[in-house]
């Protein structure tokens, strides 16, 4: 019987002192920090699914051979045999050293 009545004084007092506030598995500052976290997580799924469907709408462009054609002159500079390509930089894009 003393037992479960240290156990309970023992309880009502960290609970009326107020230390469970700070020293609790569920404390506010506990909570705070998931909280923070939960929201930092959202914020970067929010960005992916941006990403995603930045995505999935280049593959449809890509679908035909026309543009994937396009897409491989312009950015990998890939040209067809007998074809010279120029690649013009202007002033202000290039880096001074």
């Amino acid at each position: 019987m003393g037992l479960i009545r240290d156990q309970y004084l023992r309880a009502h007092f960290k609970r009326f002192s107020g230390l469970d506030v700070f020293f609790d598995t569920n404390s506010f500052l506990i909570q705070k920090e998931l909280q923070s976290q939960i929201e930092s997580l959202e914020a970067e799924k929010k960005y992916l699914e941006g990403e995603i469907e930045k995505d999935r709408k280049a593959l449809k462009n890509l679908s035909s051979d026309e543009a994937m054609e396009k897409f491989a002159r312009e950015r990998y500079f890939m040209k067809k045999k007998n074809e010279a390509v120029f690649i013009i930089e202007y002033q202000d894009s290039i880096l001074d050293e």
